[in-house]
């Protein structure tokens, strides 16, 4: 990624950021989900989201943008940015 890009993330998304890797469920106030290393969900809360992504494997970049509340993994991982 280069510094330009870096920058923008770091300017937009300030609130904080959060690796998961476990099958946990995490709870936040989340703008933008990267995926780091190929992954399943068992759970993605998005009030605004119609439709699941539970048992979709997402792949490594895949951006996910929105008001996602609730993440929990079944694999792999994934940058949270609120």
């Amino acid at each position: 990624m280069s510094s330009a890009s870096e920058s923008l993330l770091v300017s937009t998304f300030q609130g904080g950021s959060r690796v998961i890797s476990d099958t946990a469920n995490y709870d936040g106030n989340w703008k933008l989900l990267v995926v780091l290393e190929d992954c399943e969900f068992t759970t993605v809360t998005d009030a605004k989201m119609t439709g699941t992504l539970t048992g979709i494997t997402a792949k490594a970049g895949t951006v996910i943008g929105g008001g996602i509340t609730r993440v929990r993994l079944a694999s792999g991982t994934v940058m949270m940015y609120e």
